[in-house]
């Protein structure tokens, strides 16, 4: 049996995109790989993280394994300034109600660090196994 290409995994896929891209702050695990041009990332080909989404009662848990390297990426909060404006509809990432975007919160509703938001939708989420209620 042949080894799965790692092409297909991260944010790779991108390298041949038509319009170019800009990725910063992205955590890369076991067969994932960057962006071309992406400079601000931490890669660990070596750790297996594992996914689990279990039902308890009315809850779902989200269970996931991360490395205990001291990851030491430089993040900022994501804005409409820092997107800039789409390409095709050449309009600014913003708020329904048209007020400029700053994800300030995670996906739990808790408060990101201000001087350097942690990557993905968790903020500091801890090293090990982790478990998370997302509803």
């Amino acid at each position: 049996m042949s080894k799965p290409s790692r092409n297909n995994y991260g944010l790779v896929g991108y390298n041949s995109a038509k319009l170019p891209g800009w990725m910063s702050g992205n955590i890369y695990y076991n067969m994932a790989l960057p962006y071309k041009d992406e400079i601000n990332y931490y890669n660990n080909p070596d750790f297996k993280t594992e996914i689990i989404i279990e039902e308890e009662g009315n809850s779902v848990y989200l269970t996931f394994s991360l490395d205990d390297k001291n990851i030491s990426l430089k993040n900022n909060y994501i804005t409409t300034t820092l997107l800039g404006k789409a390409k095709m509809p050449r309009q600014a990432f913003e708020n329904a109600d048209g007020s400029p975007l700053k994800i300030d919160t995670d996906y739990l509703g808790n408060k990101r660090s201000e001087s350097n938001p942690s990557s993905g939708p968790f903020e500091d989420p801890g090293s090990g196994s982790v478990k998370l209620k997302v509803w």
